[in-house]
């Protein structure tokens, strides 16, 4: 998933160098660029510690690959560091280091869509998966999350057999997602019967019925559609508090 690497690498010689050849030697150039592409438009490099001029150090050198990572949101970012020269104050050349940063973009939301919704908008789908174009999102972690979320929501509605798929279509670091959705048969509510003793309630018993057939609609039970499991226990937490209110005891 995600890593910082620090990468060393030499051109080649006739001889290769001792390791840590490039200790304490002056810095010629310091640059990044995007082997697959991706760079980003704003400047990085003033948020360096790394610079042309001074000596280089390891240490700063890992304190610029974590800069880079944390505020570029980069998959990878690779450090290399190479043989090079400088031209001293008296005009001799001598042996200094180039540092070039590599930065591998994370793969991006650039479009998303659904597919075979029925009783849900697309746009309110969408904002049940919690994607968003430009998101980072990781192939193979990011989609059965997504695919666990909307599940549960669509069966906490009333649809216990809702199944979804999510389809990722990559362009490099670019991705489409497809949300294909299928609700399935929604658990509906044929009546909704009021028994019980309703004797002393105000208004008398054909309007108590009334009075507590809206309060279970406002918890979501519903004559004729999609019944959550959840409707009911709340319906009946909120008719007993409502009841024990106006009979002025606890029920």
């Amino acid at each position: 998933m995600w890593f910082v690497l620090l990468a060393l690498s030499f051109v080649a010689q006739a001889q290769d160098p001792e390791p840590g050849w490039y200790l304490g030697l002056p810095i010629a150039a310091v640059t990044m660029e995007g082997p697959e592409g991706g760079l980003p438009e704003e400047r990085l490099d003033p948020l360096l510690r790394s610079v042309a001029g001074d000596p280089l150090d390891p240490d700063l050198i890992r304190l610029d690959l974590t800069t880079l990572f944390r505020v570029g949101g980069f998959q990878a970012v690779q450090a290399d560091v190479r043989p090079s020269v400088i031209q001293n104050e008296n005009g001799d050349f001598e042996e200094a280091v180039q540092i070039t940063y590599q930065l591998y973009p994370s793969p991006k939301l650039t479009k998303i869509r659904v597919e075979g919704g029925r009783d849900f908008s697309d746009r309110e789908m969408i904002e049940v998966s919690g994607l968003h174009i430009g998101d980072t999102f990781y192939e193979g972690i990011d989609d059965p999350r997504t695919e666990v979320k909307v599940r549960q929501w669509l069966r906490t509605r009333g649809y216990r057999s809702a199944d979804l798929e999510v389809e990722v279509d990559a362009e490099g670091t670019q991705l489409d997602v497809t949300l294909h959705i299928e609700e399935g048969d929604a658990d509906i509510l044929d009546r909704l019967a009021i028994v019980g003793n309703l004797k002393g309630l105000p208004g008398g018993r054909k309007r108590a019925r009334r009075t507590i057939k809206r309060w279970a609609k406002q918890e979501g039970v519903k004559v004729g559609e999609a019944l959550p499991p959840a409707s009911i226990l709340n319906a009946q937490q909120r008719i007993r508090s409502n009841l024990a209110s106006m009979q002025g005891q606890r029920l």
